[in-house]
């Protein structure tokens, strides 16, 4: 439960909080606080314990939450721009139709976390683990996600426009319906991903991993797929205009999403016999 004094402390205004933090070295207790609709912007609330706190529609425009434990917290609806949230711990947090753009959140962990139809412009979340959250229908434009890991991570009509995901752990991450147009995936593991009727127009996919992953009725006009493993991949009435193949890894996929045609038949492709089909995909 929360410390009595420090929750009257907070009760009394930023000014009043701010002033106690700049002299205190107390890691403050506010677990299970009620703080919904408060106003916190600008709130130095780092390395503060917040599990379990109800957030709900409160203003944290750029508060400080470094290092803070938000465990199983109520942010929906929270206003986050412009907030440092490095290196916090967010698991199983409900973030639904939170705005977290422009907001620092490099090194947080956010499994489990609901973040359904969220807000992230510009967001940073780099090296951020997002295993198993639900991202479901977010906005996530020219957000730096490089390094991240997302794999199991649900991201169903999520819109990814622009944004970094070098390296990024994709591995079977739901990404039906995502639009990834113009996104960076190099070098991502996308690994039995479900991609199915994703937007990958102009994405760079140089050097992914896109083992077993499946792409029927996907865009991948232009797609660079320099580099890239593709082996058993599901390519189901995909768009596969002037994508670009170059030295590609495939030893053999999959026309239909059933996987009951596959060519090679059996065994894998022989010597330039992929390069040769992707050239004959791209022209139907």
């Amino acid at each position: 439960m929360a410390d009595a004094h420090q929750v009257d402390l907070i009760s009394k205004g930023i000014d009043t909080w701010n002033g106690w933090r700049n002299l205190s070295d107390i890691k403050p207790d506010l677990s299970e606080i009620d703080l919904s609709k408060t106003q916190l912007e600008g709130a130095n609330l780092s390395e503060t314990n917040l599990t379990r706190a109800n957030l709900e529609g409160a203003r944290l425009s750029g508060a400080h939450l470094f290092r803070a434990d938000l465990t199983q917290a109520d942010l929906r609806h929270v206003d986050l721009k412009y907030a440092d949230i490095r290196e916090a711990r967010l698991n199983r947090a409900q973030l639904v139709k939170a705005d977290l753009s422009y907001a620092n959140i490099s090194h947080a962990v956010l499994y489990n976390a609901d973040i359904r139809r969220a807000k992230m412009v510009e967001t940073k979340m780099y090296a951020s683990d997002l295993r198993e959250a639900n991202l479901s229908m977010a906005v996530l434009v020219q957000v730096n996600l490089s390094n991240a890991k997302m794999s199991g991570a649900n991201l169903n009509g999520a819109r990814l426009s622009d944004t970094n995901l070098t390296e990024a752990d994709l591995s079977e991450a739901n990404l039906f319906r995502a639009d990834l147009n113009e996104a960076i995936l190099t070098t991502a593991s996308l690994f039995g991903a479900n991609l199915g009727s994703s937007n990958l127009r102009d994405a760079q996919l140089d050097h992914a991993n896109l083992t077993e992953a499946d792409l029927s009725d996907a865009n991948l006009i232009r797609a660079n797929l320099n580099g890239a493993n593709l082996t058993g991949v599901i390519l189901d009435a995909a768009v596969l205009d002037d994508w670009i193949t170059t030295g590609v890894v495939c030893d053999y996929i999959y026309l239909d999403r059933e996987q009951t045609k596959r060519l090679p038949q059996e065994g894998n492709f022989e010597a330039d016999a992929f390069k040769e089909l992707a050239v004959h995909l791209s022209s139907k």
